[in-house]
């Protein structure tokens, strides 16, 4: 039944994959049914037991390798195109090249989930896209993967994709600049290459129409100008030559078209929600006859299921069950509503989509929420921690200062204790102090009255000295005026005047002599006499020596001056 199969499997390529929801799908299987039994002698159970997915390939065997900076087709080798025995070495075989496409510089990561649905699509876009002018038209609500899977299918095929990049103020003389661009990557580079378009990209209405230009004739009218025409001929001209066809402009024109259309696969996206796309198969009818369509269908349980494990797997829980438990709860949710709005749309005619979208959203809120929650908690836990180690601390710490407390305690007490003591001591003392201090007040008074006398003493013995002075000046003066001569005079008196009996006397007062006459002739006869008068010490004469001169000259009745 192989050569069945083959036929069935590629009958349903073209015609299955139009259809656009399951109940026109198992029509075209009772049709498919009606034929096997009536030509083939079999039937579509017998050919796929339990309705199994068949798929065909020609890129999962040994002989199908893709050299990654391969630059044409040439370089990228087919095996031949046959049925997928192994599906599990299928989807490792896609993961590992979806690997590599993620790591190469140019590419954007794509975050794939490849289930059954997934790796279908992969091989279907790929069969488009390998066959000649193979166009497709993907339709299908955001985010069922039509893009990101056309990616991966051209990289699996060897080709380059192109998507232009729309910004503000993006115009249709820019969109011509990118078609203009494409036409030369693959009319004079020849480089294979997949447009992918994309129906929210219709910055105008005229784009469809030079799409579905592109679909039908390869060209679109007026796209290049005269002046940009003639670099591209001379670019082809010699190559023309060389494969012996005619250099004439209009044929170089058809070869460039030609070999444009034999290197680009056009990719439109559209999606099946609003009048957008009944309007432009309708208005542009190359979008129809002119592609494959692929219908891209919600997604099974199954697949919401594995998509949900894949995106939660990066979340560590406590038991491994969870994921798959929440996986689960995640799929419930979604079906569940797709199919609330289902039964809303044919009571009430009021439609909701409940697109990949917005389960992806559902699965990626409910990851980063749960990171968030699980960083605040942490976060949280952390500053209980750290608050139940300061507690900890502090009762340590009050249990040390407690047992110090303790000891301070006692120590306070015995200097409690000593305080009181030295305070009965201190006031004691005051008391003496205060005695003390009363007697220094009474010496103080008492000694201010004898200041007081001591300095009336002072001011009378200041005028006396003051009343002195010349007096001891004169005399000095007549001291240094004195000569031996004189001393012998005085010495020759046997009986000496009164006036000079005094004087002498009073002079061996001074130097500690007796007063009788006889004794001061016999110092005057002393040659250092009159030196011992100029040396004598005048500071030194006390109020002794002076009681003893004024008795002296008492006794003898007379008045001296002093």
């Amino acid at each position: 039944p192989y050569p069945l199969c083959a036929l069935a499997v590629s009958d349903e390529r073209p015609f299955s994959d139009r259809l656009i929801n399951t109940d026109d799908r198992k029509i075209f299987q009772g049709i498919v049914d009606d034929l096997l039994k009536t030509i083939g002698e079999s039937s579509w159970d017998v050919l796929f037991p339990g309705n199994q997915v068949v798929t065909f390939t020609a890129f999962h065997g040994e002989a199908a390798e893709i050299e990654e900076d391969a630059e044409d087709e040439d370089e990228f080798s087919l095996c031949p195109y046959q049925e997928v025995l192994d599906r599990e070495h299928l989807k490792t075989f896609i993961s590992d090249k979806l690997d590599v496409y993620n790591m190469m510089p140019a590419n954007i990561p794509m975050n794939l989930v490849l289930f059954e649905d997934a790796v279908n699509h992969v091989c279907h876009i790929f069969r488009i896209l390998s066959q000649e002018r193979g166009n497709a038209l993907l339709v299908g609500v955001g985010g069922s993967g039509r893009q990101s899977l056309t990616r991966l299918a051209s990289y699996l095929a060897g080709y380059n994709c192109k998507q232009i990049a729309i910004a503000k103020g993006y115009k249709k003389a820019d969109f011509y600049e990118d078609l203009k661009a494409l036409f030369l990557q693959t009319g004079v580079e020849q480089k294979h290459t997949v447009f992918l378009f994309n129906d929210t990209q219709l910055v105008e209405e005229s784009f469809l129409e030079d799409i579905n230009n592109m679909l039908s004739s390869g060209e679109i009218p007026g796209l290049f100008p005269p002046d940009e025409l003639d670099p591209i001929y001379q670019q082809l001209r010699e190559e023309a030559t060389k494969a012996e066809r005619s250099t004439s402009e209009d044929e170089l024109y058809k070869w460039f078209i030609q070999r444009s259309r034999a290197n680009l696969n056009i990719v439109f996206c559209m999606s099946p929600i609003g009048k957008l796309f009944q309007n432009s198969v309708r208005m542009y009818p190359s979008l129809v006859n002119c592609t494959t369509i692929k219908w891209f269908s919600e997604w099974p349980a199954t697949a919401l299921r594995e998509v949900a494990a894949q995106f939660l797997s990066e979340i560590s829980f406590d038991e491994p069950s969870h994921t798959e438990s929440l996986a689960t709860v995640f799929t419930r949710a979604h079906t569940s509503v797709s199919a609330t709005a289902s039964k809303m749309a044919l009571e009430v005619k009021r439609f909701t989509y409940v697109t990949p979208t917005s389960y992806l959203a559902l699965v990626t809120g409910y990851r980063e929420m749960l990171k968030n929650k699980r960083k605040e908690i942490s976060t949280n836990a952390n500053i209980l921690i750290s608050g139940l180690n300061k507690i900890d601390e502090a009762k340590k710490q009050v249990a040390e200062l407690t047992i110090d407390l303790e000891k301070m305690t006692k120590i306070v007490q015995r200097k409690q204790v000593e305080c009181e003591k030295l305070l009965v001591q201190i006031i004691s003392q005051q008391r003496e102090a205060d005695e003390k201090k009363t007697k220094c007040e009474m010496e103080k008074s008492k000694t201010q009255e004898e200041a007081g006398v001591c300095k009336e003493i002072q001011k009378s013995a200041q005028r006396d000295l003051d009343r002195a002075m010349p007096a001891l000046q004169r005399a000095l003066q007549a001291l240094a005026k004195l000569t031996k001569d004189a001393v012998t005079e005085v010495k020759s008196y046997s009986t000496p005047p009164p006036v000079v009996e005094l004087v002498l006397a009073a002079v061996m007062t001074l130097l500690g002599e007796g007063t009788a006459w006889a004794v001061a002739k016999k110092n005057m006869s002393d040659a250092g006499f009159l030196s011992r008068l100029k040396n004598y010490d005048k500071d030194k004469i006390g109020s002794s020596l002076i009681k003893k001169i004024k008795s002296s000259h008492r006794r003898k009745n007379l008045r001296l001056k002093t």
